[in-house]
Formats: structure tokens, sequence, C-alpha cells
């Protein structure tokens, strides 16, 4: 992992921390698809004994739908605190 300004790599895959509604098309192993920031919540609680202060929610949607590893939404969750 390594982060620069609002960019954050993750296994060789960008993600850019920006504001919800911001999309990019990329392209991986598995083909061409689009990775969306669809929110940005405040807190997020886990359990009671363990929360996170941001959780930027991507979601990967690939351009040919015979792609079998579709990914309806994946979470990241990034702490402001670790920054």
């Amino acid at each position: 992992m390594y982060r620069r300004k609002n960019l954050l790599f993750i296994n060789n895959e960008l993600y850019e921390l920006s504001k919800p509604g911001f999309c990019r098309d990329s392209e991986d192993k598995e083909g061409k698809y689009e990775l969306c920031l669809r929110d940005v919540l405040p807190h997020f609680v886990i359990n009671p004994d363990l929360s996170l202060d941001s959780v930027y929610v991507f979601e990967k949607r690939f351009y040919d739908p015979s792609v079998m590893r579709q990914l309806p939404g994946s979470i990241l969750a990034v702490s402001r605190t670790c920054w």
C-alpha cells in the first residue's frame, strides 16, 4: 500500500480519494472496468471496540458482462488517523 496526497495504491490498483460521484476507467487482467467513488462515510462502527473515522465506498463495474468476477461493490476503509 502506498499513499500520496489523494491517491492510494493497493496491490497495483489506484484509488482516487475525491468526492462521491467521481469515476475513472481502467483495465486489469479481467477486462475494462469503471471504478466509482460512491460515498464517503464520516464514521463507521465495525463492532463496539472498533470504529473508523473515514470510509470510502467504491464500486467496480466491468464493461463486459461475461466477466465472471464482477464486483457489485467494494469497501475501502481509510482512517484519517493513520495519515
